[in-house]
């Protein structure tokens, strides 16, 4: 374990040293410093995860993270022009110590900038393990962070390439402005992308094909070097190796006396910084860089914790067995295989071995990782030893202790390689002591200058590089694509590697965020908010209305219209609303028409009941749209407008418009229903002139006309079968706005007393039933059903609220219970009061007021009671007649319940209809109906 995790280390070492150049010197003798900076990193964190995560994870192995390469260079290459600038100004010059010993003032403002740079990024990871502010990156869109990551991975080809061309970039290339041909250029770098691409390919068949490749690629050069002839001199003048100038490097600062040692001494950056070793202008030029290094990392490091912590319980539950045919027997019997030593062989599956070789990202986006993991293996896992995922914001802590600490003692950041545990547990190198050994050996290597390194060719690092790349384009580029059901969400990915390419990283990044953005709010535009569109013919009130009523609404209730509203109304999708009022007002030119146009409305119900909240942009929208409606003379009415949106009309300025607020949409489908037949229809005014007319008649047909009405809604003949209760009943009147019960206990005035309740036969009149919102297990005393505010329905909170709700309802009087109504049924003829009372004997607990003066037949129910024993044929058709009605009064709630799921789960319109539409599709309708 421990040689094998150096292998790894060495190379992933040389790989980020190698990526990191200066542009403007041609010699700079980088490589075995940044070298052994990285090395130093990773030898100072080794101890540190041990300790800090020894009671999380128990397998780290800490690894230069390559994912940083890009930005270092680009560190790097800030650094460099900023002391070119310096050195090629001559006033300047003159006085810079920069000029007289550019390599170590260099190094030292570089080992500053990337020793800030993680310092942020640790504080950054505290600071979100402990408010959890790691969950905003959740808010990104997703392809702005696939575009970001691809960039990454393609920032690391041209790495790759820089590399095999001895520092020569991509862009030079293309540009024709740089010291080799374009075919020489790809012709050096095709053997590293080669082997890349072949790592890439053959990954899955084990952790250890990278380190196998490295060696072969070695053995490859050194083959043809020795059948082609050619010296090692020569392939260093050809620069597929480093040459010995390229691996010089100084130990000692401007004064040559060795006293101030560079960064890749342990805290030989805080002794630089404090001996004032540093080009301060040169680490201010490459702030902006390492900020965004230091907010991108901290979202990786997250992601990363997620990931660590769902490959710690995978390693955790490994299989533990000798060989297959022993495994298999002893857990027939039941026994339980002891532990073995680490050297021992362990028996695994071939898609064991294929996802120990995942990367972190393919374990993190797979939520069924443990679950493949257990059921790939032979060993089942006991419940009582399945072990538990460790905290991945307790896992974030402690990286952000480690960075600190790194930046302090020196070197590049470093993580947990999932791979490389993956690969070391299985061969039973999960221990400390291997771990401990692995940072040994490197600390060896790192006191031998990596004086290896000038026989191993460039390609064998690039083609890291290369395979880093490879990994990244493929899980956020191609496989983003795969996943993305719309294309133009996708096409922001390609966009921010081209700007990552041209721009840089972080205006890339930038750019990649407005354009998500931007599609994300013209694809919630096109989703639209209009739930459910309706008018006054397809959904109604449940009220009881009588059959002149009903009539009228079926020819005249369009002039309602409807719209139901869902979601968040924000500045993207609020204004799509408009264009379905503006439908409703459409004015067409005067052209001949099969059919006739549906009504300009006269009153429009928006119902906000499944709107969640607003923004003041769509407060703007609400505002135009009364005033469109004022335009026309049509009223607006808002139902379900909850508290928290009530609050919002209101501080966006909308508290003097004249709107009617309703809880509920039926109350406000009902008060539409309810002005249109007193205004439009004038129905109070002729049950007012029924009233009259009925006063100075002589003839009292009264209750024969109440029978008669029954028929007439409810298609009947019940008038002739009932005659004869007319000996039995009496004419009772009550005026507008008067109570028919009394009501001691809440001092209401009635015209009929209490004692004396049974059944009402509606002659004339209109009567509206208010219900006391507490008799219902549905509300409560603020008269609607509220979901729980806490997401713990058995919390502590709750439990008090419970109490105090408990507490409430048995101190409340009947008094207090009044106050807090609404309206069950608006009856009128054609109707009957106290038909349920007379069925179960229950008092209904419901206030009947006249809305008009009205005239009514009572039959008490003691009467009833004489009229069953006397004559039982006459009280069997009454009951018949009264089960009629109720079960009519619940068909009225079954189609009112459709209505809702209809509401419900009919989906989001896209566009509005046009009044030509709607016109053609009601005689359509109609057409069907004959």
């Amino acid at each position: 374990g421990s040689f094998l995790s150096v292998l790894y280390n060495t190379v992933f070492c040389l790989a980020l040293a190698s990526s990191i150049n200066r542009p403007h010197v041609t010699a700079s003798a980088l490589l075995v410093p940044m070298a052994k900076y990285a090395a130093l990193g990773t030898v100072a964190t080794t101890p540190c995860f041990l300790i800090f995560l020894s009671g999380n994870v128990s397998v780290v192995y800490p690894t230069i993270d390559l994912f940083l390469a890009p930005f270092f260079a680009h560190m790097a290459q800030s650094v460099d022009q900023t002391l070119y600038e310096e050195c090629d100004n001559a006033d300047v010059a003159s006085s810079s110590p920069s000029c007289n010993n550019d390599a170590s003032i260099f190094f030292n403002s570089f080992a500053a900038l990337v020793a800030i740079s993680i310092c942020l990024t640790g504080m950054l990871c505290l600071v979100s393990a402990k408010f959890k502010l790691a969950n905003l990156g959740a808010f990104l869109p997703y392809p702005t962070i696939a575009g970001f990551f691809s960039s990454i991975g393609f920032l690391l080809w041209t790495l790759a390439f820089s590399i095999d061309n001895d520092g020569v970039t991509i862009q030079q290339v293309l540009q024709n402005t740089a010291s080799i041909s374009r075919l020489d250029a790809f012709l050096h770098h095709f053997p590293s992308f080669a082997v890349g691409v072949g790592m890439y390919v053959y990954d899955y068949k084990g952790p250890f094909i990278g380190p196998l490749f490295v060696i072969l690629t070695i053995c490859v050069f050194y083959m043809i070097m020795l059948v082609c002839g050619i010296s090692f001199e020569e392939a260093q003048a050809s620069h597929w190796f480093y040459s010995k100038e390229e691996l010089a490097h100084e130990t000692n600062t401007s004064d040559g006396d060795g006293s101030a040692p560079l960064p890749y001494v342990p805290f030989g950056g805080v002794i630089s910084i404090a001996l004032n070793l540093v080009n301060w202008r040169a680490v201010a030029n490459g702030l902006p860089i390492a900020f965004a290094m230091a907010a991108i990392y901290a979202l990786r490091n997250f992601l990363h914790a997620i990931a660590m912590a769902k490959a710690a319980t995978a390693m955790a539950s490994k299989p533990d067995v000798d060989t297959t045919a022993v495994s298999n027997s002893n857990f027939d019997k039941g026994h339980k295989t002891s532990p073995t030593s680490a050297g021992r062989s362990r028996v695994l599956s071939s898609d064991v071995n294929q996802m120990h070789a995942r990367t972190f990202t393919e374990v993190l986006f797979d939520d069924d990782f443990l679950t493949k993991l257990n059921d790939a293996t032979a060993r089942p896992v006991d419940e009582n030893e399945k072990p538990q995922r460790p905290d991945s914001l307790k896992l974030l802590h402690w990286y952000g202790v480690v960075h600190m600490l790194t930046s302090l003692v020196g070197g590049f950041a470093c993580l947990p390689s999932v791979p490389v545990c993956f690969s070391l547990a299985k061969l039973g190198a999960d221990g400390k002591a291997p771990q401990y050994g692995s940072a040994v050996l490197l600390f060896l290597i790192y006191w031998n200058d990596f004086h290896l390194v000038n026989y191993i060719p460039k390609a064998a690092f690039a083609s890291l590089l290369v395979k880093a790349a490879i990994d990244m384009l493929d899980v956020w580029f191609v496989k983003s694509f795969v996943k993305t059901k719309e294309k133009a969400e996708w096409t922001v990915v390609p966009i921010i590697i081209v700007l990552g390419f041209m721009l840089g990283m972080l205006q890339a990044f930038a750019v990649g965020v407005a354009l998500s953005t931007f599609l994300f709010v013209a694809s919630f535009y096109r989703s639209g908010v209009v739930k459910f569109i309706a008018n006054g013919l397809t959904v109604r009130s449940t009220i009881e209305r009588d059959i002149k009523s009903n009539h009228w609404l079926d020819e005249h209730a369009d002039l309602v219209q409807l719209l139901v509203l869902q979601n968040y109304l924000f500045f993207g999708n609020a204004s799509s609303v408009i264009p379905y009022i503006q439908s409703m007002f459409e004015e067409l030119p005067s052209t001949d028409l099969e059919f006739d146009l549906p009504p300009i409305p006269k009153y429009i119900i928006v119902d906000l009941a499944l709107v969640t909240g607003m923004d003041t942009s769509a407060v703007d929208v609400i505002s135009d749209i009364w005033s469109l409606c004022k335009h026309f003379d049509c009223v607006l009415m808002l139902s379900g407008v909850s508290m928290e949106i009530r609050m919002t009309l209101v501080k966006g300025g909308f508290r003097d418009k004249k709107v009617r607020y309703y809880t509920t949409l039926e109350s406000a489908l009902g008060a539409a229903e309810d002005i249109l037949l007193a205004k439009e229809a004038n129905f109070e005014r002729d049950e007012v002139h029924k009233g009259i007319c009925r006063s100075i008649s002589e003839v009292d047909d009264g209750f024969d006309r109440a029978l008669q009405q029954i028929d007439e809604l409810h298609g009947l003949d019940a008038a002739f079968e009932l005659m004869n209760l007319k000996q039995h009943v009496t004419t009772v009147t009550i005026n507008a706005g008067q109570s028919l019960f009394e009501d001691s206990a809440t001092d209401i005035d009635g015209v009929v007393d209490e004692e004396e309740r049974g059944i009402f036969f509606i002659e004339h009149g209109i009567l509206k039933i208010q219900k006391d919102t507490n008799s219902s297990l549905t509300r409560n005393s603020h008269g609607a059903l509220r979901s729980l505010s806490s997401l713990k329905a058995r919390s502590p909170s709750r439990a008090g609220s419970y109490k105090k709700l408990k507490q409430r309802k048995r101190n409340i009087t009947l008094a207090q219970r009044d106050t807090h109504t609404f309206r069950l049924a608006r009856i009128g003829p054609g109707w009957i009061v106290g038909s349920i009372e007379a069925f179960t004997g229950m008092k209904n607990p419901g206030v009947h007021i006249a809305v008009t003066k009205c005239r009514l037949h009572h039959l008490p129910y003691t009467k009833l009671q004489e009229i069953e024993e006397r004559e039982p044929i006459i009280a069997l058709k009454l009951v018949k007649l009264l089960a009629l009605l109720l079960a009519r009064r619940q068909d009225i709630t079954v189609e009112q319940m459709s209505t809702l799921h209809n509401i419900m789960a009919s989906r989001a319109l896209t566009k509005p209809v046009k009044r030509t539409t709607m016109g053609a599709i009601k005689r359509a309708n109609e057409a069907m109906m004959v």
